[in-house]
């Protein structure tokens, strides 16, 4: 039971739309296409409040650790999120390594990087977030 639970759970944070909210009126819009020159970066929106509802009833039904760190990287794959987000949902896991972990995990999807020194006291003694990404890249540029 606890399998399927878990399964549903990373279904539902895995289908960005569950979690949106419906059109209010009728209207259908018109894509706008935006025009970008070379060496624009691409402003993302951090999760919305009622996308942050849909992944906080996810974090209370997944009742350990390891559930939570499931619905974590599901929310990874899936949400953009602002440093402050990041921080609260790494409030929920209680192992510092973890929670190093899951911000190399998320950091590739916050919206305001420059924001990162606000998640030292969730981290190990001693580890800067910003070393955390450091490591990250040298990880991704060798497995290029």
């Amino acid at each position: 039971m606890k399998t399927l639970m878990k399964s549903l759970m990373i279904v539902a944070l895995s289908s960005v739309p569950a979690f949106a909210e419906a059109p209010t009126t009728d209207e259908t819009q018109t894509p706008r296409v935006i025009e970008m020159t070379a060496g624009e970066e691409v402003q993302y929106e951090s999760a919305t409040a009622a996308q942050m509802a849909g992944i906080w009833h996810s974090m209370r039904w997944a009742k350990t650790e390891s559930g939570r760190l499931s619905v974590l990287k599901a929310v990874a794959k899936n949400y953009w999120l602002s440093v402050m987000q990041v921080e609260v949902l790494l409030e929920t896991i209680s192992d510092r390594n973890s929670r190093k972990t899951m911000l190399a995990t998320l950091y590739p999807k916050i919206t305001n990087p420059g924001q990162l020194d606000r998640l030292k006291r969730l981290l190990p003694a001693g580890v800067n977030p910003h070393a955390i990404i450091a490591e990250l890249n040298v990880e991704t540029t060798a497995q290029l």
